[in-house]
């Protein structure tokens, strides 16, 4: 008789109860193990890092340049004032002029990059208002030079509203992984441009302000030029999205809640920081007693600070996206602390007054501020990322409008009262209305797209 060899019962049922185990799925075990699986054929690769590195980097460049080009028409205002003959009311003129351009186009601009694609509109918008740029002093020599700078001022402010739509848009291409970081250089660049231009302010004993002028403008051509020759097309998304309406995601109830808050978000972040940027030299000048016309550095340093902390919050927000925090949580920290960090300096600014604590407070304020840049314009890119440039377009030129208005309110509060305490109070009291109904409202899913 054949003897079967020892273990064999065991080993049949161990294949029995597989095979019971695979009936009972509705399979059958495999004979061998299934070959490795291939990637689907039409999955695209990921972009190479120089894909994106190189359209981000024009990108910075010219968001930096436009700063840099409107921090410097301040810093040569009294130039300019002379040059032209006019009184401080003309000259209040000039500077509305901008604002209204950057209002009047945000919006459109937003779509315009939608539709074409934000590296092509933003490298068109830099070429032009670099040669707005290089050109006045032409027109302030000009036959009619308050008309010629008055105009060139508005084409100036419009062009440069293109330009912060169209990098969001860009930036909305971008891997979902590398967007806080895409985010954080472009804000980056506009601070870091804002502590140039006060930089340059240096230079104008030495080269004159028509110097100053041409050279930044020239840059900026160079710059569009190179980009238009060296960076590939944007893309078939861009081809696609032309033409292509808005679709609600969300219900439009939602939807329209959401934007309503995003809108007020938004206004309350640009009050701060233009009341930063347009009344900070008169705060450190006439209640510090500061002579910061002599001191460029010192103009400069809570700009330079705050584009420190701007790329620092962007890695922050991208090492907890790694860890496995949820993306809405890591909005809302950033824009809480971007709120309510600058809220406590301002209210500390109205118990101080000597110089050195209230510069520290005035740094910390602008760098804490500058976290808002992952927590609110993190969260376009998160809500709304093909339609990003028309999203922003919109609550910023909302916003525009409500800092423009706020300039007055500031003005006349100042103006009233001998003090800035007054306005310090009213802008922390946004600041935390802005963070109670982010944390409390805001939604992570997505709310518009193009169709």
């Amino acid at each position: 008789m054949h003897r079967r060899p020892a273990g064999w019962r065991a080993a049949r049922l161990a294949d029995d109860d597989d095979d019971a185990g695979a009936r009972r799925w509705g399979s059958t075990p495999p004979a061998t193990a299934p070959p490795p699986r291939e990637p689907h054929p039409t999955t695209p690769p990921p972009p190479a890092a120089a894909a994106t590195a190189l359209p981000l980097a024009a990108a910075c460049a010219a968001i930096l340049l436009s700063s840099a080009g409107r921090t410097v028409f301040s810093v040569c205002l009294l130039e300019i004032q002379a040059a032209l003959h006019i009184t401080p009311v003309h000259l209040s003129s000039l500077l509305n002029a901008f604002t209204l351009g950057y209002a009047a186009t945000a919006l459109p601009g937003g779509a315009l990059a939608d539709a074409f694609g934000g590296g092509r509109v933003l490298r068109a918008a830099l070429l032009l208002y670099s040669l707005a740029t290089a050109g006045l002093p032409a027109a302030v020599d000009s036959r009619r030079p308050f008309a010629a700078t008055l105009l060139l001022r508005f084409l100036y402010g419009a062009l440069s509203g293109i330009a912060l739509p169209a990098a969001t848009a860009l930036i909305s291409s971008l891997p979902p992984a590398r967007r806080s970081a895409g985010v954080a250089a472009v804000f980056a660049s506009n601070n870091l441009g804002s502590a140039l231009g006060l930089l340059c302010g240096g230079l104008v004993p030495r080269l004159g302000w028509r110097a100053l002028f041409f050279l930044v403008g020239i840059a900026g051509v160079a710059v569009a030029l190179a980009a238009a020759a060296c960076l590939p097309p944007d893309g078939a998304r861009a081809g696609k999205a032309r033409g292509a309406a808005l679709r609600y995601v969300a219900s439009r109830g939602e939807t329209y809640g959401q934007l309503a808050l995003l809108t007020w978000v938004h206004s309350v972040l640009n009050c701060a920081f233009f009341m930063f940027q347009n009344w900070l030299p008169t705060y450190l000048s006439n209640q510090l007693g500061l002579n910061i016309s002599s001191s460029a550095t010192l103009s400069a340093l809570p700009w330079g600070v705050m584009a420190g902390c701007t790329v620092l919050a962007g890695r922050a927000a991208t090492a907890m996206q790694r860890h496995g925090w949820p993306v809405l949580r890591i909005r809302q920290l950033m824009l809480s602390l971007s709120c309510m960090l600058p809220a406590a300096c301002l209210l500390a600014l109205c118990l101080v007054d000597s110089a050195a604590p209230a510069t520290a407070l005035l740094v910390l304020a602008l760098s804490t501020h500058a976290l808002s840049t992952n927590g609110y314009h993190g969260h376009i890119q998160d809500v709304a990322p093909s339609a990003s440039g028309r999203l922003l377009g919109f609550t910023n030129t909302v916003g525009m409008g409500a800092s423009m208005l706020f300039n007055v309110a500031t003005g006349s509060l100042v103006e009233a009262t001998s003090s800035f305490s007054t306005v310090f109070m009213l802008t922390a009291v946004l600041y935390a209305s802005a963070t109670i109904l982010f944390v409390r409202f805001a939604r992570g899913s997505p709310l518009l797209e193009l169709a």
